[in-house]
């Protein structure tokens, strides 16, 4: 069962606002969209949506391989992490296995990526970056560095409360995450 008290509730209009006291708190965030537009701002935000729910049910069906989600959500971890925007990982109503399934040591280390403070760490964000994207803003080869205004968003719909339990459970370091009820 999901405590509720883990819940800050808040508007839509808020949304930036909530994600930001998030990094001010040093946590990454997970929100519940009560309302059905969490995505569209995000989207129009300027970082990057990724739609995992999609991405899970292509892999369900045999449409696409682990190997191939996981590159897709390593490149855009790295880029984000480069020029410190943020990253949001849109599961729907789905639960996808972050633990598990939709990670891999190489390629997407959720243990580690979903750790604001271990992927903050130099020796682990940049075992993910490959060759010809150590670059800086700039473009300059070898100078890859980490924005540490980089946010990492979780964005489940809101269900019941045993599917929020589900994917909240499928999700490594959840309890290192500020969690937002959107209504």
């Amino acid at each position: 069962m999901v405590d509720s008290s883990e819940f800050v509730q808040a508007g839509l209009t808020k949304l930036s606002a909530e994600t930001q006291k998030s990094h001010q708190e040093g946590k990454y965030s997970f929100f519940v969209d009560g309302n059905g537009n969490c995505a569209t701002f995000f989207n129009y935000q300027g970082g990057s949506l990724k739609d995992v729910n999609k991405m899970k049910m292509k892999v369900d069906t045999g449409m696409a391989t682990k190997e191939e989600v996981c590159e897709e959500l390593r490149k855009a971890v790295v880029a984000c992490s480069r020029t410190g925007s943020s990253l949001v990982l849109n599961i729907g109503n789905t639960a996808p296995d972050f633990l598990n399934t939709i990670t891999d040591d190489k390629e997407f280390p959720t243990n580690i990526i979903f750790d604001r403070a271990a992927w903050r760490q130099e020796e682990n964000h940049m075992k993910l970056v490959k060759e010809e994207e150590n670059v800086d803003l700039s473009g300059n080869k070898g100078q890859y560095v980490m924005c540490m205004d980089f946010q990492l968003v979780l964005l489940a719909s809101k269900s019941d409360d045993d599917t929020l339990a589900k994917q909240m459970a499928l999700i490594p370091h959840i309890d290192q995450f500020r969690k937002i009820m959107i209504n």
